[in-house]
């Protein structure tokens, strides 16, 4: 578990995010962290926030009916390698609502190239760029962390997803 545990409530976080819009604000998973959420710029699906405790939603995740969160593993993508099968995640937006998931899979891949090939670190199958995509953000109500994984000094040697479906 990271160190710095969120010790705050569901309902303390959900309303720190209230600003009336129906746009993606925060993701909290019960005792583990509560993460404010930020929207790409338009036709800028490479932007990943800079900023601590902030993940990114990937905007052509959207587009598959997929919430897309993404983080440097440096920042907030480090609380992605605590979730664990089962866990709960609660996706609130601007308007106080909110949708409840559970993590259902979690996935590791090594970016042989980042731009058209990845080796599937479990079963040793390789994707193309392509087919990994659909793999983590194609479904239905769902939820896609995404992080790096950092080995032999590469910040980008790989690639971490869990994912999140509806509770």
């Amino acid at each position: 578990v990271s160190q710095s545990r969120y010790i705050v409530s569901e309902e303390d976080f959900i309303k720190t995010l209230y600003d009336g819009s129906v746009l993606v604000r925060g993701v909290y998973v019960p005792e583990l962290f509560a993460l404010k959420v930020i929207q790409q710029p338009e036709d800028q699906y490479y932007f990943v926030s800079e900023q601590a405790e902030t993940a990114t939603q990937f905007s052509l995740a959207e587009d598959f009916g997929v919430v897309g969160l993404l983080a440097h593993n440096f920042l907030a993508g480090k609380h992605f390698y605590d979730l664990e099968i089962n866990d709960l995640v609660i996706i609130v937006f601007g308007n106080g609502g909110y949708i409840t998931y559970r993590v259902s899979r979690i996935d590791q891949f090594q970016a042989v190239n980042p731009y058209t090939n990845y080796v599937d670190l479990t079963s040793g199958i390789s994707l193309g760029v392509d087919k990994l995509f659909r793999r983590e953000y194609v479904g239905e109500n769902q939820v896609t962390f995404q992080t790096c994984i950092e080995k032999y000094g590469d910040p980008y040697w790989g690639r971490y997803f869990v994912i999140a479906t509806l509770d």
